[in-house]
């Protein structure tokens, strides 16, 4: 192993981008970056342009870093160790005192190149980061849905792989269905919310049952595709005072139509009140007219009031 004396004397003249290092390291770029945030180490020069570029000495004390931290150091202490050994007077700027979070934008850019690079384990830091610096809801729409647009627009124009977009978007699918959390419910009543049939495309509907969630209402996470052959079943045993459907494309929310007749096999003490929406309503408001039940208007937000609105008059339980 290359001891901090030997480090020393290699040149600190910069020459590797991030692609060169990681070449060399196995060390992805959102994790420099988090090193160099949280522990002011590293500190690479910029071109012209604000790329980093790194010395011969910078490569040499990555992989010094990284065969520490493999053999149970903890980062902290050999950043430590790396800072008063190897970077005399450069800047320490751990990332509690900082005088100023970073930006959310700041945030989703090191978290869509964590993902890309399948480094999960610096997605988790940057994420964790993000709930600590911002509220939860502001983290969910404009870092992971932000990336998960930004991977699928990617993906599209063969940018990144299939791997790495479904690497990346599981990833992200798994956070959010774990903010669905059992903490307290503070509010009565019971929603159930999932996509229409043939719809795989929940992100409208994840995001739907965590706000509904962090306001204290008890939710039923029905997920994608939900299918309306045995729904009525399921709507007896889970007795939801509203059941919301979303629809992303006009297929599924054609199917919807015929919803009524799910809900007409529900005893009328057990049968919820029916809300939909989604990208298709907004896209093609006609099928709003065919389509029994509450729209639920065109925003997130609208969304959640008037959910909030059905339960405030539905009918008092026995």
């Amino acid at each position: 192993m290359t001891d901090l004396d030997q480090l020393r004397r290699l040149s600190d003249e910069p020459m590797y981008n991030a692609k060169a290092v990681k070449m060399q390291t196995g060390v992805t770029a959102a994790t420099l970056r988090s090193w160099e945030r949280r522990y002011g180490i590293l500190v690479p020069k910029r071109t012209p342009g604000g790329h980093r570029l790194y010395s011969p000495r910078d490569v040499a004390a990555i992989e010094w870093l990284k065969q520490h931290i493999e053999q149970g150091m903890r980062i902290s202490h050999a950043s430590t160790m790396l800072q008063r050994e190897l970077y005399v007077g450069a800047p320490a700027a751990p990332i509690e005192t900082r005088p100023t979070a970073r930006s959310l934008e700041a945030i989703r850019d090191d978290l869509y190149q964590a993902l890309i690079d399948y480094d999960d384990a610096t997605a988790d830091e940057i994420l964790s980061e993000a709930y600590s610096l911002h509220p939860i809801e502001a983290v969910c729409v404009e870092v992971i849905e932000a990336v998960l647009v930004h991977l699928g627009h990617d993906w599209a124009a063969g940018r990144i792989t299939v791997a790495a977009e479904h690497f990346a978007s599981n990833y992200l699918r798994s956070k959010l269905i774990a903010l669905i959390d059992p903490g307290p419910v503070t509010r009565p009543g019971t929603i159930a919310v999932g996509c229409a049939p043939t719809d795989i495309h929940e992100m409208g509907v994840l995001l739907l049952s965590i706000f509904l969630r962090r306001r204290g209402w008890h939710v039923v996470y029905l997920g994608q595709a939900v299918p309306l052959h045995d729904l009525a079943a399921a709507l007896s045993q889970i007795k939801p005072d509203v059941l919301v459907l979303a629809s992303t494309v006009i297929e599924s929310a054609q199917e919807l139509i015929g919803v009524q007749a799910v809900l007409d096999r529900v005893g009328a003490a057990d049968r919820p009140v029916f809300g939909f929406g989604g990208p298709a309503y907004n896209n093609q408001p006609e099928l709003r007219e065919q389509t029994p039940g509450v729209f639920l208007g065109e925003t997130l937000h609208t969304g959640i009031d008037k959910i909030e609105q059905l339960m405030a008059n539905r009918k008092p339980s026995n």
